[in-house]
């Protein structure tokens, strides 16, 4: 975990690593921060999402991962132009993504996740673009 004083510097530092990263493997996805969560979505070729995953595991800073399963195959992506934006911990996410990534780590199960996905294309529609754009 990181501390709640550094979580900020550190969110923006995961991100713009993310995205170099997620170009050259071409993925897309978003970051989710909370108190207690830490939450990466990633869409993209299995492969490439494998390589990522495998780097992830190997570094020693991150700690107690749970993977979800593929969900789906879609023939599009729902954040194709998210190389990773980031959504920070502060009120907002606390009050409204905290009891959702909650769920999506005590259950690991496949609606927890949807609702996850789901929330932040309703929150966030000026950012996410449709598989007709």
């Amino acid at each position: 975990m990181v501390p709640p004083d550094d979580q900020g510097e550190q969110l923006l530092a995961i991100q713009a690593l993310s995205h170099i990263r997620n170009v050259e493997l071409d993925l897309t996805g978003f970051l989710v921060s909370t108190q207690d969560y830490f939450s990466q979505y990633l869409e993209g070729d299995a492969d490439a999402v494998s390589v990522l995953m495998q780097s992830i595991r190997a570094d020693t800073r991150h700690t107690d991962i749970k993977e979800t399963p593929l969900l789906v195959e879609l023939d599009y992506r729902l954040f194709p132009h998210w190389r990773m934006t980031c959504f920070p911990t502060g009120c907002f996410v606390s009050r409204h993504v905290e009891p959702i990534l909650s769920g999506c780590f005590n259950k690991m199960d496949t609606e927890s996740v949807i609702s996850l996905i789901q929330f932040v294309r309703q929150t966030a529609p000026d950012l996410v673009r449709t598989p007709a754009d």
